[in-house]
């Protein structure tokens, strides 16, 4: 899973994504990141 990258491309196009990390420090780092996009509002914050 990494950093998310790939999951919050996934969000910003409204898609589904499925992510596996066995990495601590990188799991708490994308859970940040993902939950700072699915809290924005509206399309127009992604781009």
């Amino acid at each position: 899973m990494g950093s998310g990258t790939t999951a919050i491309a996934a969000l910003k196009l409204r898609r589904h994504f499925i992510g596996f990390e066995i990495s601590k420090e990188y799991f708490i780092l994308a859970n940040k990141r993902i939950k700072k996009v699915k809290g924005q509002k509206r399309l127009d914050q992604f781009f």
